[in-house]
């Protein structure tokens, strides 16, 4: 954990603010330590010894190491070369008036796909017409974030008290379609994006903000473990099981007296830390992956990464498109699951790993980091900040940073889907005028 943390940290050293070219590499750092080192520390504070007792490093231990090494070497590498004074893209700013009805439609369309891919989404793979959609309605809930970061620049950069209120019930919306569609990340995406981006526009921790979601998240989250159970155990519909969960809420805020032991607060707010410990760590997907591969599955070489070669070719004109559906892979693969539909995260390096090793891990996260360093010198904050320079940057966060449990083919999918959508939005865009400009 000392050595993974120090090579996490060395971008800080590098980096003179939280707007200059380094900034990605401190974000993607920063949450691959805690990704992998969240387990590591848990013990620590418990008392018990990591690693199994070995003083040196298992083999998983060094693929996690040499995933953030190799990823510091690209991301450097990439930006030691070319000129350093690069003016980058998107350095018109958009009209605010215009931004704000973007911001709602656009969170708005997003909502309504999450609620068809939470709630429908078998019913219209099942669909020979609709299914055929499947892709467009996967980049429309991606305008969901976009809308709610919109109104946080305005909010930041401007001091727009109503794009705030807006947020807020953003927020508040999001949060509940995340416990009524059983994902907690739409639950708890809009507010970690707020950290990140304020912490980026401001240069500033907001310490309080992340205190505040920290409480939140460890209050909450045994009530969407007991959502889940209602769901899936005791087969409940959907409203049925929110209603249990809403009940079961107003019964341990309202009348704690009443509430049995285990549903107190405090012992759920015990529960939801736990919780949220064992469900933040990708170690052990890693683990199971670098231990299994070759003995309890076969190298994938490459299969799982394949589909990002077909990100635009939409399944009409290719039938027999590859599935990119890691999650469900690997538990199948590694019989994880007693539920061969349940999805599980490998993380992006575990998957290098389980395609082609070694080198798969080196070569792989290498250039992860020179894409993420081109990307942040093309829209480097330190040198002119505007709406769409942040978007890009924050929809890198989001689905590389953030999304590093998540496979490498459907992440850097997205990615490139919503950095071509928002190259053509900005295109299109009324912009502001020169005088108008914020001033820096």
């Amino acid at each position: 954990m000392l050595a993974l943390g120090a090579v996490c940290g060395l971008p800080l050293l590098a980096a003179r603010s939280a707007q200059d070219r380094h900034s990605l590499s401190v974000v993607f750092l920063g949450l691959f330590f805690l990704s992998f080192a969240t387990g590591d520390i848990g013990l620590l504070l418990s008392g018990q010894r990591m690693g199994g007792g070995s003083e040196l490093p298992t083999t998983t231990e060094l693929v996690i190491i040499v995933s953030a090494i190799c990823f510091l070497m690209g991301y450097w590498l990439a930006l030691s070369f070319g000129r350093r004074n690069t003016a980058g893209i998107c350095k018109r700013e958009w009209a605010t008036p215009f931004v704000r009805i973007i911001a709602i439609a656009f969170w708005i369309v997003g909502l309504v796909s999450v609620y068809f891919i939470q709630t429908s989404f078998d019913k219209v793979l099942a669909s020979p017409f609709w299914s055929q959609l499947a892709g467009i309605l996967s980049l429309a809930r991606l305008l969901n974030p976009l809308g709610a970061l919109m109104m946080v620049y305005l909010y930041i950069r401007r001091g727009d008290r109503v794009a705030l209120i807006a947020f807020l019930v953003f927020a508040a919306c999001d949060f509940l379609m995340g416990l009524y569609g059983d994902t907690k990340e739409q639950a708890f995406r809009d507010p970690i994006l707020y950290l990140i981006t304020r912490f980026l526009l401001t240069r500033k921790i907001p310490i309080f903000a992340a205190f505040v979601l920290f409480a939140v998240a460890g209050a909450t989250f045994s009530f969407f473990a007991e959502f889940r159970d209602e769901f899936k155990a005791n087969q409940r519909s959907r409203a049925e099981a929110f209603e249990v969960v809403v009940n079961s809420f107003f019964s341990a805020t309202t009348e704690p007296g009443k509430a049995a032991d285990d549903e107190s607060m405090s012992k759920r707010f015990a529960a939801g830390l736990d919780y949220v410990a064992s469900r933040t760590g990708l170690k052990p997907s890693v683990e199971i992956i670098v231990t299994g591969t070759g003995v309890r599955a076969p190298f994938m070489e490459g299969k799982t990464i394949a589909p990002l070669f077909y990100a635009f070719i939409p399944r009409n004109f290719m039938p027999d498109k590859p599935d990119s559906s890691v999650g469900q892979t690997f538990n199948r693969a590694f019989k994880i699951s007693e539920d061969r539909d349940t999805y599980i995260s490998p993380s992006m390096n575990g998957e290098l790993y389980w395609n082609f090793g070694w080198p798969g891990v080196v070569l792989g996260m290498t250039l992860m980091g020179i894409i993420l360093s081109i990307v942040s010198r093309a829209v480097d904050l330190s040198k002119q900040i505007t709406l769409p320079r942040l978007l890009i940057l924050m929809m890198t966060v989001y689905l590389v940073c953030l999304r590093f449990e998540d496979g490498v083919a459907i992440q850097f999918t997205y990615w490139l889907r919503a950095v071509l959508l928002l190259l053509i939005i900005h295109a299109l865009m009324p912009k502001q005028r020169q005088t108008e400009q914020p001033a820096q």
